[in-house]
């Protein structure tokens, strides 16, 4: 039972660093199409156009992950794994503000749950196939 507890750890870290390893290699503008697609399209974690600001890298995360959040703890902890998660999470955040400059998403702000939420352009852009083009200035 704990073998394969850990052997799905593993994996699981294995798949977020490739994630990680693959977006940061991509300009923040395309980062940024995937974060508005992932966080907030049809089968990403956002909820009625919305999600909880330390949950937007959900949509990044490997099944096992999303359905055990638990494993990942409020913050970084050194030597017990997941810092590539913390990482990924720093790079949504930089496409969250990408969108929210194009005027695709907002943050809400909370003393309890901070959120961002995809504005009505950011959910016609996204209907259309258009965040990049709307990204870089041009209308839907």
């Amino acid at each position: 039972m704990f073998g394969k507890k850990k052997e799905q750890a593993q994996a699981d870290q294995v798949a977020v660093e490739a994630e990680w390893d693959r977006l940061r290699l991509l300009p923040v503008e395309q980062v940024a199409v995937e974060v508005m697609a992932r966080t907030f399209g049809a089968s990403a974690p956002a909820v009625d156009g919305e999600i909880r600001a330390n949950a937007v890298a959900d949509g990044f995360l490997p099944d096992g992950i999303r359905k055990e959040l638990y494993r990942l703890k409020d913050q970084p902890v050194a030597g017990h794994g997941f810092e590539a998660y913390w990482e990924l999470k720093a790079l949504v955040r930089e496409g969250l503000q990408v969108l929210e400059n194009a005027g695709l998403v907002v943050f809400v702000p909370s003393i309890n749950f901070p959120k961002f939420r995809a504005t009505r352009l950011g959910t016609e852009a996204l209907e259309q196939s258009a965040v990049e083009r709307v990204i870089r200035g041009g209308t839907l």
